[in-house]
C-alpha cells in the first residue's frame, strides 16, 4: 500500500457548462487522542487553470482529537472558460493542506 493512498482523493466532473461549479466533499479525521490541530490550504496545483478555477473551504479549521474527530473539506472546481477543445477538457489539481498542533486545551 502507498503510504500517501489515505491523502489522496479524486474526482471526476463531466458535462460543465461555463461559470457552473462541481463540488465535493472530503472528510479529514484527527484520530490523536490529545493534539488539536488546525488545517490550513498550503497549495492549490491547477494543470489547466486558463479552463478551470479551484478553491478550498473550510467551514471551520480545527480538528479536535478524539476517535471521531472530524472536519470537512470542500473542493470546488468552475469552469471559467468555454468552447472546451478536448485537449483542454481536463485538468489535474493538487491541493495540499497542513495540519499545525496546537497546544493542548485544557
Amino acid at each position: 500500500k502507498n503510504e500517501n493512498e489515505d491523502l489522496t482523493a479524486n474526482i471526476k466532473v463531466k458535462d460543465l457548462n461555463l461559470n457552473e461549479t462541481a463540488t465535493a466533499v472530503y472528510t479529514v479525521q484527527n484520530k490523536e487522542l490529545d493534539v488539536h490541530v488546525n488545517l490550513i490550504t498550503k497549495k492549490i496545483e491547477n494543470s489547466n487553470p486558463e479552463y478551470f478555477a479551484v478553491q478550498t473551504n473550510l467551514k471551520e479549521n480545527e480538528v479536535v482529537p478524539s476517535k471521531n474527530g472530524e472536519l470537512d473539506v470542500e473542493i470546488s472546481v468552475t469552469l471559467i472558460k468555454t468552447p472546451v477543445k478536448k485537449e483542454d477538457s481536463t485538468t489535474t489539481i493538487k491541493i495540499t493542506f497542513d495540519a499545525i498542533p496546537k497546544s493542548n486545551k485544557k
